[in-house]
């Protein structure tokens, strides 16, 4: 089960990954910011790994497994409904973090 579950996020972010500079330049943004865009997400992820394990000591593996998998989808659909750079950076950012919960919890 966990290893269908990471390969399905795996094939979303390989999908999603090549359309985030595409999207982002409809914003009129330069390319620093498309790269900042693409950042957000690693750098949230690698940063709040310790937190992510913090609460999978509290909650539990299974409960931030699938915190963290609702927090992906969810905030990658925000990132599809962006109306603006701003918007778009939050939800990647917070996208990471919901990968950071699914990558610690599964590991």
């Amino acid at each position: 089960m966990l290893s269908t579950v990471s390969f399905l996020v795996a094939i979303g972010f390989g999908l999603i990954i090549p359309a985030i500079p595409i999207f982002a330049s409809s914003f009129g943004v330069n390319k620093t910011a498309i790269g900042l865009i693409v950042s957000a997400f690693a750098v949230m992820r690698f940063s709040s790994g310790l937190v992510s394990g913090k609460l999978v000591d509290r909650f539990g593996e299974r409960a931030v497994l699938g915190f963290g998998l609702f927090m992906v989808s969810f905030f990658t659909l925000l990132t599809a409904l962006s109306q603006s750079y701003s918007q778009l950076l939050i939800f990647r950012t917070l996208g990471g973090l919901g990968s950071s919960m699914f990558s610690v919890s599964a590991g």
